[in-house]
């Protein structure tokens, strides 16, 4: 008999030969004691050390992987799993495999914010002239206010990097350097290291330093 379920009281079967299933009296059976003889038996103890080294092994080779991952695609990429999407459309957009950014570019931004506006147009101009030519920079726009709200800025001022939601803004390559106030400007390295970061005023100052470092290519 093969047990399917195991009820207060009772045991659920299957018969194989009789193509039926039934519940048994749990004291009718000697499931009890077979269990009993699978954990306490001598083969118990080895058994037991096997099952903890295949999971030791298992995890070892998942943390491996994980090491190879972020070696090969940098921890700001491996962050970013998950979170992209279009700006306009909204439908996932993740990064391209075969070619991971050396550079991340991440703007956070407000249709509403006046400042915001001021900056954006030229940093779009900046983008399209160097997309030929740098395609190791990747920009990712910090949305603060909702997605139907980021998709119509977005299309406004005809913008399409990927974007992250408001809600995903909290990864830990990124977050310690955000500040409250905005248009903010953070380039980093795929390994998560600050090159340069402006705030408000001096985001025009960002992405100068970010020209110069391309420049130097």
């Amino acid at each position: 008999m093969l047990v399917k379920q195991v009820q207060p009281g009772k045991v659920e079967v299957v018969s194989e030969k009789l193509n039926a299933r039934f519940a048994v009296a749990a004291p009718a059976t000697d499931l009890m004691a077979q269990v009993r003889k699978f954990v306490e038996g001598e083969a118990a103890g080895p058994r037991l050390l096997a099952v903890q080294k295949q999971a030791a092994e298992k995890l070892a080779a998942e943390q491996l992987a994980k090491a190879a991952a972020i070696r090969a695609e940098g921890r700001v990429a491996v962050e970013l799993e998950g979170k992209l999407i279009n700006s306009q459309t909204g439908q996932p957009e993740p990064l391209n495999t075969n070619a991971w950014p050396r550079f991340i570019v991440f703007l956070r931004g407000q249709s509403t914010c006046p400042i915001s506006r001021n900056f954006a147009p030229g940093f779009i101009q900046y983008c399209h002239r160097i997309k030929a030519t740098h395609p190791e920079v990747e920009v990712v726009y910090l949305t603060i206010e909702s997605l139907p709200d980021t998709f119509k800025f977005a299309k406004e001022l005809g913008f399409d990097w990927r974007t992250v939601s408001y809600e995903d803004t909290t990864m830990p390559c990124v977050n310690p350097y955000i500040d409250g106030r905005i248009p903010q400007l953070i380039v980093m390295d795929r390994d998560g290291k600050v090159l340069a970061n402006g705030i408000q005023s001096t985001a025009p100052d960002a992405l100068q330093q970010l020209d110069t470092l391309l420049n130097r290519r």
